[in-house]
């Protein structure tokens, strides 16, 4: 992204000829916009996520809020039984798009969501069934919780098949990079469903009724979506169009997709369940709030990557892997150009913001999550674009594969350090599969994508790396010279706004300023 040679800011493109080369859709101006588009919607659900939580905490309690964690957490795991079908609706309408083979485009758009809705309905009636196992076996919920229980785990079951729903349909309008309709569902529906959260929490009402109201919404979500697609795709949804050869293409590719995603997913969640297991409920609050307050950050990837991925998979069809890597380089050094001070300032003043957030007594015994994580998950939302490579070229089952065989390591690894050090050792095993992914997706996108990381030796690049460093020293000498958390706080906030302000001035070109102020200009779209 920022780098001394004549590459745009633009995060598809290093030159030109490549943009005259793709569809108006897949322009870097328009990829940049809706990068930024995503990356400021995020910000906005990361604010009410921040406002809501300590809320939610003080009305349900520490242990009713581990359970609505648990909920979410279960209906996350259980999305990705889609077999990655979402995520095969991205790579194939993108494809067919580009191709301008509507046939195609409404076969694969078809295929995907009846295919999804008959695995989300199959997947709730499992979760109905076992409730009653769940909530006397398997978790440590209190007797007096056991029938919020039932109702927290019945709305996990109808929210199952709604959630595989809109992913589909979601897949479809960002095929076509709609964006700005996405972003404009995403933001209203979640202020809603958290507004309703503390709504119903002020009030008196249960952990049930709260994460019942939350799916209510998202079902809401799920409407929108829909209406979106088929203006989107006129025609979309006939039966004529449901195509079992596609149906075939689309589990070939999605199924080692949903492997890999699968075995990550159920990493992530077993720190929790491991942790309401083995230790407490209020263990699990304890590890998920400065958890998901830094992996919270993912969305900055995550933004990105929604909208770079789609011209990845046509970047592919293009004679040559020159675009790809353009594509790859511009995206990783953006996501470093961004997330490094962000990570920094979590890592040294996680503590600090857990105390102005949650309390003293909260942070006191949370704090320590952020220290352990901050390098790892740095590493993993790098390697985000090293995967969607990957994919990009449909070689998704060698990442599937190397996550089957390194699964029995992990799991073993966060059964011990969690039962031994509790949300400490849940904190060292996610760093440490951070850690080891992000080295093998970028072997691997290397290896079968021909995406080299070597571009990080370049000059541009390694002075960002120095602009970070000195940022992360100055953040530790203030975490030990000032008394005052706030002042401390302040501090370390006025070192990132430093750190953005010094990047404009010396680190991007004459021609990259003016592409970012073009990506930021919202207004048109």
């Amino acid at each position: 992204m920022i780098d001394a040679k004549p590459s745009n800011l633009h995060l598809p493109t290093s030159g030109s000829d490549f943009t005259r080369t793709i569809s108006p859709r897949m322009s870097s101006a328009v990829l940049a916009r809706n990068a930024t588009l995503n990356l400021l919607t995020e910000g906005f659900l990361f604010v009410i996520l921040v406002v809501s939580t300590p809320f939610l905490v003080a009305r349900l309690g520490v242990q009713s809020f581990g359970l609505y964690a648990l909920a979410w957490s279960l209906i996350g795991y259980l999305a990705y039984l889609e077999f990655g079908v979402s995520r095969s609706a991205t790579q194939f309408v993108s494809k067919y798009l580009s191709q301008e083979n509507r046939a195609s485009v409404l076969q694969a758009a078809t295929t995907s969501i009846l295919s999804n809705l008959l695995i989300g309905l199959g997947c709730g009636i499992v979760v109905l069934l076992l409730t009653p196992m769940m909530v006397r076996r398997a978790f440590h919920i209190p007797l007096e919780l056991e029938g919020q229980a039932r109702l927290v785990f019945y709305s996990v079951a109808l929210a199952v098949p709604l959630v595989m729903l809109q992913a589909v349909f979601r897949a479809i309008a960002a095929s076509y990079q709609a964006f700005g309709k996405i972003n404009l569902v995403n933001a209203a529906g979640t202020a809603l469903q958290y507004a309703l959260a503390c709504l119903l929490a002020w009030r008196g009402f249960g952990v049930g009724a709260v994460v019942f109201s939350t799916v209510i919404i998202r079902l809401a979500f799920l409407v929108c979506y829909a209406i979106l697609a088929f203006h989107l795709l006129p025609g979309l949804l006939r039966l004529t169009d449901f195509d079992r050869n596609e149906l075939r293409t689309l589990f070939r590719f999605g199924g080692w997709v949903t492997a890999s995603q699968l075995v990550l997913q159920m990493l992530m969640y077993l720190d929790r369940i491991l942790l309401a297991s083995l230790v407490s409920l209020s263990a699990v609050t304890l590890f998920i709030v400065p958890f998901e307050a830094l992996t919270r950050l993912r969305v900055i990837p995550a933004s990105v990557m929604a909208t770079v991925y789609p011209a990845m998979t046509e970047a592919t069809v293009e004679p040559g892997r020159g675009k790809l890597q353009a594509l790859y380089e511009n995206s990783v050094r953006y996501l470093l150009f961004l997330l490094l001070p962000l990570i920094c300032f979590l890592a040294v003043f996680g503590k600090d913001l857990l105390t102005l957030w949650m309390g003293a007594a909260f942070a006191a015994k949370s704090a320590i999550v952020f220290e352990i994580l901050a390098v790892g998950f740095l590493l993993n939302s790098l390697a985000y674009v090293s995967y969607h490579a990957i994919q990009a070229v449909e070689r998704p089952g060698i990442v599937g594969k190397y996550h089957l065989v390194a699964l029995p390591f992990y799991v073993g690894l966060s059964f011990v350090l969690v039962y031994r050090w509790g949300i400490a050792g849940a904190a060292v095993a996610a760093s440490v599969r951070f850690g080891l992914d992000a080295v093998v997706l970028f072997w691997v996108a290397r290896q079968y994508a021909g995406c080299s990381m070597l571009f990080v030796r370049g000059s541009n690049t390694l002075r960002i790396i120095l602009l970070g460093a000195v940022l992360a020293a100055v953040f530790v000498a203030a975490r030990f010279t000032v008394t005052s958390p706030w002042l401390r706080f302040s501090l370390g906030l006025f070192g990132i706004g430093s750190y953005f302000l010094l990047a404009w001035r010396f680190l991007l070109t004459s021609r990259e300023k003016p592409a970012l102020v073009r990506a930021l200009g919202l207004s048109r779209i």
